[in-house]
């Protein structure tokens, strides 16, 4: 967790917390985005039923690479 602010300024993506119909939610965009891709939106939903922690992007780095490898 405490490498991760560093992971999003070294790939370049900021993370902005929101709300979707009222569940709490988290935007990660890339500083750069290709002409090609500026059309598309990448969504992650969570495959498993049940979570053992909170949405929290300070708790995973999978959106911080996504963000960062589909905007290339």
């Amino acid at each position: 967790m405490k490498a991760l602010p560093a992971l999003r300024e070294t790939l370049g993506v900021k993370v902005e917390p929101m709300t979707i119909d009222g569940v709490k939610a988290y935007r990660v965009t890339p500083a750069a985005i290709p002409p090609e891709n500026r059309n598309r939106l990448l969504i992650h939903v969570h495959g498993g039923c049940f979570v053992s922690f909170r949405a929290n992007p300070e708790r995973s780095r999978r959106s911080t690479w996504r963000a960062s490898a589909d905007s290339r």
